[in-house]
C-alpha cells in the first residue's frame, strides 16, 4: 500500500509495540514489542523474537486491569523495573535500529499511557520517550480505512486478526503486549498481503458510509449490490434529488 510505503521511507525497521496501563492513572505498567524490517513494498522480511517488560507505576494498577491483564501488584513488586529502566531495555532491544525505527501500534491509547507515564516520572529518559513519540504510526487509523465490521464498527486487534484468518496459537494472551505485539505484526503483514480480504471489507465500508450526497450514495448502494449503473441511471438519481430540495 502507497500509503503505508511513504510513511516507511525513512525507516529502516518497525517496532510493534503495546502499552499496557494502569486503571486510573494510566501509567504503563507492561511494554511488549516485536522488531522487523521489511522490503520495499513494505512487507516484513525478519521478526526478532518478542519482548516484554513489566513496569512499576506510580499508582495502583486497578482491579479491573488486573483481571484484564493478570498484572498485579505483587507481580510487578517481583519483576517490575521502573519506567527509565524499561525505556532502556526497550531500547537496547533495538539496537542499531533505534534511531531509525518505526513505532507502531493498534490504537493511539499507547501514546496517552507514554504521556501520563513521562508525567509521573521525573526521570524519564526523555530524548527516548521523544524518539516514540515523533516516529509514532496509529496503525488501527489506516487500517479501519478499509476494514470494519459487518455493523461498519471498529475491529479490536484479535477481532480483526480472526477476520485475516491469523492463527492465535496457543501461548498467545489476549491483553499481553508480548502477544499483542506479535499479533499487530501479522496482522499488518496480512493487511499487505491479503488484497482479496481489504477489497471485500472496503466495498462493505464503501456502501456503509454516511453523509455522501444521495446520488452518490444510491450508485455505491447499486454497485455494491452487484447492480450495473448507466450514465442515464446516474442522472436520475441527480433529477430525484433535486425534485426534492
Amino acid at each position: 500500500m502507497k500509503k503505508l510505503r511513504n510513511l516507511l521511507k525513512s525507516h529502516k525497521a518497525i517496532c510493534f509495540f503495546d502499552l499496557e496501563g494502569s486503571q486510573y492513572s494510566h501509567e504503563c505498567i507492561a511494554i511488549g514489542a516485536v522488531l522487523a524490517t521489511f522490503n520495499k513494498a513494505g512487507e516484513l522480511t525478519k521478526i526478532r523474537p518478542s519482548f516484554k517488560v513489566y513496569v512499576k507505576p506510580k499508582n495502583k494498577i486497578g482491579k479491573y486491569v488486573e483481571q484484564l491483564t493478570g498484572i498485579t501488584e505483587d507481580l510487578l513488586e517481583e519483576k517490575g523495573v521502573s519506567f527509565a529502566e524499561a525505556i532502556e531495555k526497550l531500547f537496547a532491544y533495538l539496537g542499531k535500529y533505534e534511531k531509525n525505527t518505526l513505532f507502531i501500534s493498534y490504537g493511539n491509547h499507547d501514546m496517552t499511557i507514554l504521556g501520563q507515564t513521562i508525567a509521573y516520572n521525573l526521570d524519564a529518559p526523555l530524548a527516548k520517550c521523544t524518539i516514540i513519540q515523533k516516529n509514532y504510526l496509529d496503525f488501527q487509523a489506516i487500517f479501519n480505512e478499509y476494514v470494519k465490521d459487518d455493523n461498519n464498527n471498529v475491529l479490536s486487534l484479535v477481532h480483526a486478526c480472526e477476520m485475516f484468518e491469523i492463527n492465535i496459537e496457543e501461548g498467545i494472551v489476549p491483553h499481553d503486549p508480548a502477544s499483542d505485539s506479535l499479533l499487530l505484526s501479522r496482522l499488518y503483514q496480512a493487511f499487505l498481503t491479503r488484497k482479496d480480504i481489504v477489497f471485500d471489507r472496503y466495498v462493505k465500508v464503501l456502501s456503509s458510509l454516511n453523509n455522501l450526497p444521495a446520488p452518490i450514495e444510491n450508485v455505491v448502494k447499486d454497485l455494491s449490490e452487484g447492480n450495473e449503473v448507466s450514465q442515464e441511471k446516474y442522472y436520475s438519481y441527480i433529477e430525484e434529488t433535486i425534485k426534492n430540495i
